[in-house]
């Protein structure tokens, strides 16, 4: 089971089955209108539609932000 829908392709294969379940969390902010958001945050910061854009987000894996 997994949880995000593009996984599926990555796990699936003849011997291991991969479902998609979905999140409580995902649920909810589909819910909230977090995608509505996320677009009104990029126009507000002039980031085009199809710019990236990367997080920093704080964690236990020293090693993730040093390569």
């Amino acid at each position: 089971m997994v949880i995000l829908p593009f996984e599926v392709a990555l796990y699936r294969n003849p011997r291991v089955p991969a479902v998609h379940v979905g999140h409580p969390l995902a649920d909810e902010l589909r819910e909230r209108g977090a995608e509505a958001e996320g677009k009104r945050l990029r126009t507000e910061m002039g980031i085009p539609a199809g710019g990236k854009v990367i997080g920093i987000f704080p964690g236990s894996r020293r090693q993730e932000v040093m390569s």
